[in-house]
């Protein structure tokens, strides 16, 4: 429940935003939209959902005791891992496209509709970032919960610090983050004024190109799963030692 509230928040914001404060002219409402986009749905809702659903896919099998039977079966561990983590991040992508959905619509439909470009832009550029994120966070949330004790601290630890701290420091460091490799994604594959305007004020010139950023996070995702398979194929799983964790 928990995971759709924070998913429901930036379309919510959305419809607040356009019927309620005053929006000059249609560059305006594209800016706020790639706004709340970047800040509140990228930075914030999905990564925190991505913890929340995709973080505790092991221990949560563990402690019900369903892990341990299915690793009786004639099942490898890496295709239990495999097929765990592909159920959880398709259903957590269709629910933070939709609530993309919701937010695109708050704008086109609003007082100020997005007009011409950018309504291609942000139909395809936002709804693109947003499925890539999901994925990328989930992966890393994932690998967390395989590593450490208590995922749940360290992944809000991780948020704070890389994801909250480190995008607002110098372009050396905020590379180091998803979210500087996602702004960097949607600015490649969007053609977009109002974006590039935003992303310009808030990164100045240094994003990599879009096939750079993508590049890498498809390496997070590919070291993040990889680590977390073999992690998965060398523990010892039963109820009372994932308890004892």
């Amino acid at each position: 429940m928990l995971v759709y509230l924070l998913l429901a928040l930036p379309p919510l914001v959305g419809v607040i935003t356009v019927n309620t404060a005053p929006i000059s002219d249609p560059m305006t409402t594209a800016q706020i939209y790639w706004g709340l986009t970047l800040l509140m749905m990228l930075t914030a809702s999905l990564p925190l959902a991505a913890m929340l659903s995709c973080g505790p896919l092991v221990s949560n099998e563990v402690s019900d005791g369903t892990l341990v039977y299915l690793l009786t079966r004639r099942l490898s561990r890496q295709s239990v891992l495999l097929a765990k983590f592909l159920g959880a991040v398709s259903s957590l992508v269709a629910v933070a496209v939709l609530s993309q959905t919701f937010l695109f619509l708050a704008f086109v439909l609003g007082q100020y509709a997005m007009t011409g470009g950018e309504l291609g832009a942000a139909l395809l550029g936002g709804f693109v970032v947003v499925a890539v994120g999901t994925v990328v966070f989930a992966a890393v949330f994932n690998m967390i919960s395989m590593i450490f004790r208590k995922p749940l601290s360290v992944g809000v630890g991780f948020l704070i610090v890389t994801e909250w701290i480190f995008l607002t420091l110098p372009v050396g460091i905020r590379r180091l983050t998803v979210g500087y490799h996602l702004r960097s994604l949607l600015n490649g594959i969007t053609d977009s004024p109002a974006l590039g305007e935003l992303l310009t004020e808030r990164a100045g010139d240094g994003l990599w190109p879009a096939g750079a950023s993508g590049a890498v996070l498809v390496a997070i995702v590919a070291v993040a799963l990889t680590t977390s398979a073999i992690i998965m194929m060398c523990r010892e799983f039963t109820q009372a030692r994932e308890e004892e964790r």
